[in-house]
């Protein structure tokens, strides 16, 4: 049965602004994250693939990893009543991955050392599943794991609009200083409702300071952390949906 038309919650659990700004058309960010899309270890089985690797993802005490393997509508029927294709919008048929947590929740994180010193956006894209409302949180901290000082952190409850499959995927992102040669980890937290996708931890447009700057005439070089060859989906602003 088709789930009822509801309502999109998207809750800010804590009192700070979100920032977004367009692309400099002379360069673009670098995501501090590795695997934020959850491609690099590729999960063979359509659908579930619990406890498959997610590394350099490292989980917390609570439940397995579970990279879910879609292929987008009128390809392979994932039958979890959950999202049918991933957050990067592929063009059907496209396999793409996206992570659950098995039959529970969990923490999940992963440490960077960025190279530039200034304000970031971090967040990633969350959907849930069998049309129930899901509870998560993207944060950064100092040092490595889920327990060092809290940098900036972010809270988010979602619903679907029409159903888990046809309307899945929110944007959430966040603000933060970061300090050069500084270790941080990325950290979510989400219950077993939740799906999470393309993570990302990206430099404003800048400048950055840490490195160099200079011109040929045509093209504007920025230290490395604002630069990069794929953006992915970091794109948007917070709140975009996909489907």
């Amino acid at each position: 049965m088709k789930s009822p038309v509801g309502k999109l919650v998207y809750s800010v659990m804590i009192g700070w602004a979100f920032t977004f700004v367009g692309l400099d058309r002379s360069y673009a960010q670098q995501n501090q994250l590795q695997n934020g899309d959850f491609e690099a270890t590729v999960g063979a089985n359509p659908g579930n693939n619990i406890s498959h690797n997610i590394s350099p993802w490292v989980l917390g005490a609570g439940n397995a990893s579970n990279p879910v393997r879609v292929d987008g509508p009128g390809g392979h029927v994932y039958t979890m009543d959950a999202p049918q294709i991933d957050a990067s919008n592929p063009a059907p048929g496209t396999w793409r991955h996206y992570l659950d947590i098995a039959n529970g929740a969990n923490d999940f994180y992963q440490t960077f050392t960025p190279s530039c010193s200034g304000q970031v956006r971090f967040g990633g894209w969350f959907s849930t599943r069998s049309n129930t409302r899901g509870e998560a949180k993207v944060t950064i901290v100092e040092g490595v794991g889920t327990g060092g000082t809290l940098v900036a952190d972010h809270a988010v409850s979602v619903e679907v609009i029409t159903s888990s499959r046809e309307d899945p995927w929110v944007k959430v992102e966040h603000v933060a200083n970061l300090n050069q040669n500084m270790t941080y980890s990325f950290v979510v937290s989400m219950d077993n409702n939740m799906n999470f996708d393309e993570g990302f931890v990206v430099f404003e447009t800048g400048p950055c300071s840490g490195g160099s700057e200079g011109s040929d005439g045509w093209v504007v070089y920025r230290p490395i952390c604002c630069r990069s060859t794929n953006l992915g989906a970091s794109r948007g602003a917070a709140g975009d949906r996909r489907h």
